[in-house]
């Protein structure tokens, strides 16, 4: 478990963030953590890598996923879900 102020990384963002900044929905019946990126590309909590993975990538001259280039999970429906009458 990550403390509050621990820096991750976003891997469908790019970018670093503190692990106190993630937001949790409710939604499908569930509790979401989210990254706070998740309004623009739709990361969630296992998207959180270590905070020098973008370095790591860059290093090994892996391209990763880049920002808009990632699976935007926003609009996937959930296998449980189920259309109303």
């Amino acid at each position: 478990m990550p403390s509050l102020d621990e820096e991750l990384f976003d891997l469908h963002e790019g970018q670093k963030f503190r692990v106190r900044d993630y937001r949790v929905t409710w939604e499908h019946g569930r509790n979401w953590l989210l990254s706070p990126y998740f309004e623009s590309i739709g990361g969630s909590v296992i998207d959180w890598m270590p905070a020098d993975f973008g370095l790591e990538s860059q290093r090994k001259g892996a391209k990763g996923l880049q920002r808009g280039k990632g699976v935007d999970r926003r609009e996937t429906p959930l296998p449980n879900d189920e259309e109303g009458p």
